[in-house]
């Protein structure tokens, strides 16, 4: 799913390379402490939800 959706961007073309993340990462990234307003802290305009 994550390929597919990738594929539908403008930048995607056929390039990916996808790891696996350890829950550190997962935890820091989406961390709320440093975000005072965490809805406007996502790139809604790049975002695509196929369903």
């Amino acid at each position: 799913m994550v390929i597919q959706t990738w594929r539908q961007t403008l930048w995607g073309y056929d390039q990916t390379h996808i790891t696996p993340c350890d829950k550190g990462w997962v935890s820091y990234i989406t961390k709320f402490r440093d975000k005072p307003d965490f809805g406007s802290s996502i790139d809604w305009l790049n975002c695509h939800n196929p369903h």
